[in-house]
């Protein structure tokens, strides 16, 4: 019975949903690492910066095979293939030193799951209690029954002396 009843059934999702949320914020905790990476086309044209360097050779810099000198063909460039391709992948470590706000929130959601737990024990002692209640005034019920019936056959035993009585007129009607 107690596995079917559906406020145990809700009560037992809440602790689930308060134990997923006391990992979350455990994870909140811990150092955190992110790649991120992105992938588009930019259109280039126009002339190169006459104070760029290549470092590598130590020599001016020349314009990149397959960039137009014209501005107008920019956007011609960004819209088809030949466009210049841009990648970026990047990392982002993140390591929390005095977070007390995630600290706070971890204590907060183990809070909430005792609360949890506690409710669904309360609830279960409840249901406990109010079966036993109901067997006892069930077996009060039935105890009464064979009272009424014990008393309704000694009633009628008493009535029938009565009648042996009056039959002989040692009582009066």
């Amino acid at each position: 019975a107690m596995a079917r009843l559906p406020e145990l059934a809700v009560a037992r999702k809440d602790i689930e949903r308060r134990k997923i949320e006391v990992a979350a914020a455990s994870n909140d905790r811990l150092p955190q690492l992110d790649l991120v990476g992105s992938y588009g086309k930019a259109g280039l044209s126009g002339r190169t910066n006459p104070d760029c360097v290549d470092f590598t050779a130590g020599v001016p810099c020349t314009d990149p095979p397959g960039v137009r000198t014209d501005f107008v063909d920019a956007d011609r460039n960004f819209f088809n293939s030949t466009g210049a391709q841009n990648y970026s992948i990047a990392g982002v470590l993140s390591i929390p030193l005095g977070n007390n706000t995630a600290r706070n929130l971890h204590d907060r959601a183990k809070l909430e799951l005792r609360r949890s737990e506690t409710a669904y024990d309360r609830l279960e002692q409840s249901i406990v209690s109010d079966i036993r209640r109901a067997a006892r005034n069930l077996r009060s019920a039935v105890e009464g029954i064979e009272a009424a019936t014990r008393a309704e056959a000694a009633a009628e035993e008493q009535l029938r002396a009565e009648r042996v009585r009056l039959e002989f007129g040692e009582s009066t009607p």
